[in-house]
């Protein structure tokens, strides 16, 4: 089973939103564009968000630095 499989039955961790104030507005508007999902092993994040109408899959891994 892939992750792109497994993040369809998980619920997200987090989701996102793009949060804008218009001008004469009390309060912003929330608009959710997305969620996040923990990856498997547990060392980073699957996003998946829509960009100009378009689903854009990223995945976020913890950084380990390489020594030399």
């Amino acid at each position: 089973m892939n992750d792109q499989t497994e993040t369809k039955k998980k619920l997200p961790s987090y989701v996102l939103f793009q949060v804008e104030q218009k001008e004469g507005q009390e309060k912003p508007d929330w608009t959710q564009v997305g969620a996040t999902w923990d990856n498997n092993d547990g060392k980073g994040f699957n996003l998946r968000f829509e960009l100009n109408g378009e689903t854009i899959n990223l995945v976020a891994r913890k950084f380990i630095p390489r020594s030399e």
